[in-house]
Order: C-alpha cells, then structure tokens, then sequence
C-alpha cells in the first residue's frame, strides 16, 4: 500500500491484537485493515457483488467500510470517524484502498 504523506501507523497505541490500523496526528479519524490471506487451496474468485464499499453516517460517526480482493486474499478496509469527515481524509482513504496489494507468503508477517 502506498501510504499517503502525513498518515502513520499508530497499531502500537491501541490494545493488543489490534488490527494495522493507520490515521493523520491531525486528522479526524482511522483507517484500519482487517486481512484474510490465501495460503492454498483453490484460489477464490469474488464476484463484483462480493466487493463492495459503502458509507454509512449518523450525527455522532461515519464509517465507511471496503471490501477488497487482490491475488487471491481478501481485506476489510475500515475508516472511522466521530463526526463527519474531512473530504482531503476520505480521498487519502480511497486511494491507499486502491493501492492495496498483498505479498507472497504464509501470512505471519502482516500487521
């Protein structure tokens, strides 16, 4: 993933296990990757319908919620705010979202 300039991991100051999650130090929200590697098998074929992205807002939060598949493995892709969210914010989502790529491997390096 090409991480846009300003964003920066910050997994390591949330609860263990959480998953990569990245945000602005002066943004308004988050976004974090939730990951499903293939490893074997068959590989999976989603069809259109099973990768989706949608936006849902109520007067205290907005999340908006991708679903993405590239090389056979799958990612929830999550961007949370309280409040609405900066439109610059949302644009450096989409576009981390769509650079997205997964590496050959057994999955134990991902985070």
């Amino acid at each position: 993933m090409l991480l846009s300039p300003s964003w920066c991991d910050i997994t390591e100051d949330l609860p263990d296990g959480s998953p990569l999650t990245i945000a602005r130090p002066d943004g308004m929200g988050a976004l974090q990757f939730s990951v499903a590697r293939w490893i074997g098998g068959p590989e999976p074929r989603p069809s259109a319908a099973d990768l989706a992205a949608a936006t849902f807002t109520q007067d205290t939060a907005t999340v908006r919620a991708w679903y993405i598949s590239r090389e056979g493995s799958f990612a929830k892709v999550t961007y949370a705010c309280e409040g609405h969210p900066v439109e610059s914010e949302l644009l450096d989502c989409e576009q981390m979202v769509r650079s997205v790529t997964f590496t050959p491997g057994d999955g134990r390096e991902d985070r």
